[in-house]
């Protein structure tokens, strides 16, 4: 029941008919939203509600249809849906599709980045990192592949929904999506506009690899924090030594400064490359192995984090 009562609180609208839900169990019935989901959850606390087979109509009164004066037949209904291309996202992929929540842009002024791309790769950015997961369905013998800009709302439903596999179809000429999947559909718009060109800013090469233990980097970095510049939270890293990774953090305004030095293994030693550290930490967290790479060429360009992560440099200035 929690499931059903998160997802109403995801579905919220401007518009007043959507800010309502409809329910059906042997009659049809249309409540304020808001107003019913508060009294909603007292009833599943007093009742021990469990799921919406458990829900008595016949209830509260206040949650009877039509209660609030919305008559349940100016409940929009949605057009066909007719396919126009579909992709299979297995449960690794799903995961990845959570992960990248995390990544996606609150910019109004810029809606494209306020989705999730789903083409080859699975992608989200805000400008200051970006994530890119190779689609496991994905190949390259097939000619054209769906390329459609997702919305964030409808893949939290799915992480609610605690979804392992699903399909997406996308239907081009209502600019919609419908997923599928555990028993459940769920039909979003689509985000239209064209999404940056990714791959243009991913490094096909890099000058310097470094190594090193994921949970102590982000643990350094969590310790040296404080001590950053308020406003830019800069971590300088470098490897003046192969197996030596020294973080500084400092704040010229209040003549602070902190200096941490973990192992690790660098092909190369390093000058100096700086990063803000809640992006930093971010990215790091979204990496699941024991040890994580980062390769990176010039201070001024972006550094991959693991195989599938891009962090923007932070310049010293």
């Amino acid at each position: 029941m929690k499931k059903q009562a998160t997802i109403l609180k995801i579905l919220k609208s401007s518009l007043p008919i959507l800010e309502a839900v409809k329910v059906e169990k042997g009659m049809s019935s249309i409540s304020n939203l808001d107003t019913w989901y508060n009294e909603f959850t007292d009833y599943v606390g007093e009742n021990k509600v469990t799921s919406f087979e458990d829900y008595d109509l016949s209830g509260p009164t206040d949650c009877q249809g039509g209660y609030y004066g919305m008559d349940v037949a100016e409940y929009p209904e949605l057009e066909k849906f007719i396919p126009s291309g579909s992709v299979v996202i297995d449960q690794a992929n799903m995961n990845d599709l959570f992960e990248a929540i995390k990544f996606v842009s609150n910019d109004d002024l810029r809606p494209v980045m306020t989705g999730i791309l789903i083409c080859k790769d699975i992608v989200a950015t805000n400008a200051h990192y970006l994530i890119s997961k190779r689609i496991n369905s994905y190949s390259t013998s097939r000619k054209k592949h769906p390329t459609f800009i997702i919305r964030i709302e409808a893949i939290k439903i799915l992480k609610v929904l605690k979804m392992k596999t699903c399909k997406i179809e996308y239907d081009k000429k209502m600019e919609r999506a419908r997923i599928s999947g555990n028993g459940f559909e769920i039909v979003t718009r689509l985000i239209q506009g064209n999404y940056p060109n990714y791959e243009a800013v991913i490094p096909q090469s890099f000058s310097h690899k470094i190594t090193v233990d994921r949970k102590q980097l982000i643990s350094s970095l969590t310790a040296i924090l404080p001590f950053s510049n308020k406003h830019t939270k800069r971590v300088a890293i470098s490897t003046p030594e192969h197996r030596k990774l020294v973080l500084l953090a400092e704040d010229i305004d209040r003549n602070v400064e902190k200096k941490i030095e973990i192992p690790c293994n660098s092909e190369t030693t390093t000058g100096e490359i700086g990063f803000n550290m809640p992006n930093f930490l971010v990215c790091l967290k979204a990496e699941k192995t024991d040890q994580v790479i980062m390769t990176f060429s010039k201070p001024s360009r972006g550094a991959m984090v693991g195989e599938d992560i891009l962090l923007m440099p932070l310049m010293n200035h």
